[in-house]
């Protein structure tokens, strides 16, 4: 009987360490923003960002004049478009490209927003700035993957205003 109760406390104490480094690991998940660039054919950007939900609904709250706002309405995903819009900055050739919001959306535990350069770009080198969430979180961690063709190439921001330059060339 003795060595029941020894394996019961050890059993129990193994599920308790268990379940503890499962709460801290989830609560310590790495705050990030990937951002995907594809260049197209005729010379558009299309971007994605791509968030965590819970940090994205967080932000929302926060910034919302109505504070029941979501991100599964039209006006949060809007509202949460044009905030990130703010901190997401391309430049080509000296010149800063304008992206117009096309929408998001939810899907599984992350946030996508949808956005589309305003004219079409030339030329093989642009700069880029990923403070997306930045202000909100000192942790956050930001990726930016650019796409034209079969190039690939990708940037990480780890500190705010840092700013990387993607290079097409062939």
């Amino acid at each position: 009987m003795t060595s029941f109760k020894v394996f019961i406390n050890g059993l129990v104490a193994v599920l308790t360490a268990a379940s503890l480094s499962f709460g801290a690991a989830h609560a310590h998940r790495l705050k990030t923003c990937v951002t995907t660039l594809v260049w197209e054919q005729d010379g558009v950007m299309q971007v994605t960002h791509k968030v965590h939900f819970h940090d994205a609904q967080r932000v929302l709250a926060r910034m919302a004049e109505n504070k029941s706002e979501t991100l599964f309405t039209e006006l949060g995903i809007a509202r949460m478009a044009l905030y990130m819009n703010e901190d997401f900055e391309v430049t080509v050739a000296d010149l800063k490209v304008t992206f117009t919001p096309l929408g998001g959306e939810v899907d599984g535990d992350y946030l996508y927003i949808y956005l589309e350069s305003d004219k079409p770009i030339t030329g093989h080198r642009f700069t880029v700035k990923s403070d997306i969430f930045r202000k909100d979180f000192s942790t956050q961690y930001n990726k930016v993957i650019g796409k034209r063709g079969d190039l690939e190439k990708a940037a990480s921001f780890g500190k705010k205003n840092q700013v990387e330059t993607v290079d097409f060339s062939l």
